[in-house]
């Protein structure tokens, strides 16, 4: 505190008093206890209340709730979650995993004409945010955007398997007991019944080897691991060592990678199955809409006149406040020390 009251060279020596002698070094908070509209109320029940707080809004405009609803229509919406309704900025709302928004929409109606319950806002109203959810929905990513891989757990087991009787063509006999597992606890793929179509030629010849076959090479295609081929020798004591074959390992591989191409170029050739799986990766990967954090209307209170933060020093601030979490990931210099002082 004492060496804040001066103003030193670098060799320590006096050069003035520090501008808490002179001039306000703390900018006084401000009061606001009426404004002109209900927009301006919003704002700063956003900046004040970090969140819509209508009772604070009913007091800066003299308006009642409904009124307010209705005259911010489109910067508010009401977000519906586990049949319970809260009202939520429209950066908040229109951001996020906008599929899942229309699905509680969906569900809440489902679920209140079902139950013969009351919806506790109009239909329309849930119809017209549904419809502002869809303007902000994500472009659908076409097939040629997609890459896949054999092993992504959101391809269901039944095309893997599909794949599988495709390409190595089993006998229709077989058909049957092969078939395609996946763990949901350990996230691990399985094939039953390889070992009955041991003497396939597309399996030990055109997409695998004898010493391992392309249901041992997709098996461990779908587990992400690569195939190895070892040796295995018994000595007079019992014990076995293992050797890794070296050439036959390298012919497995050259196999497997041979499989992962034939999926790559199968997964999507059928109409149906394409259609299929790239309506599943958009529900799946393509639904978040990124929120972007504006901290202009922030006032800091208490904070140096002198300081002036940057627009990407208010946006993180802002982030920090509305967002319940961070990371200020910004470069050395950016001026994270700064910005972290008023929060």
């Amino acid at each position: 505190m004492l060496s804040s009251a001066e103003l030193v060279d670098d060799k320590g020596n006096f050069i003035r008093k520090s501008d808490i002698f002179s001039k306000r070094t703390i900018k006084k908070a401000m009061v606001i206890d009426k404004v002109e509209n209900s927009s301006e109320a919003l704002l700063l029940s956003i900046s004040q209340k970090v969140k819509v707080d209508f009772d604070y809004m009913e007091k800066l405009t003299g308006k009642e709730r409904n009124i307010l609803i209705d005259e911010l229509k489109g910067q508010i919406f009401a977000n519906i979650k586990n049949n319970n309704l809260e009202y939520v900025s429209n950066d908040e709302y229109l951001t996020g995993n906008i599929r899942e928004k229309i699905s509680d929409i969906d569900n809440y109606i489902k679920y209140c004409e079902e139950n013969n319950k009351e919806l506790l806002i109009s239909k329309e109203e849930l119809e017209y945010q549904k419809e502002k959810l869809k303007e902000v929905l994500p472009k659908e990513l076409e097939a040629s955007e997609i890459n896949v891989r054999i092993g992504a757990t959101w391809i269901p087991k039944e095309d893997i398997k599909r794949f599988v009787i495709e390409t190595l063509k089993p006998p229709t006999y077989l058909r049957n007991s092969i078939n395609i597992e996946f763990s949901e606890y350990n996230s691990e793929w399985r094939i039953t019944g390889k070992s009955a179509d041991r003497d396939n030629p597309y399996s030990i010849m055109t997409y695998g080897t004898e010493r391992a076959n392309a249901y041992k090479l997709i098996e461990d295609a779908l587990n992400l691991r690569d195939t190895k081929v070892f040796d295995y020798e018994t000595d007079e004591n019992g014990k076995t060592t293992a050797t890794l074959n070296k050439k036959e390992t390298m012919l497995a591989t050259q196999k497997q990678d041979l499989l992962k191409e034939e999926f790559k170029n199968w997964v999507f050739k059928e109409p149906n199955r394409r259609e299929k799986l790239v309506k599943i990766y958009n529900e799946k990967f393509n639904s978040v809409r990124l929120r972007e954090f504006d901290g202009s209307h922030l006032t800091l209170d208490g904070i140096n006149p002198e300081i002036k933060l940057r627009p990407h020093q208010l946006n993180a601030i802002a982030r920090t406040l509305y967002g319940g979490n961070t990371l200020l990931a910004h470069v050395v210099g950016a001026g994270k020390t700064k910005l972290s002082s008023p929060l």
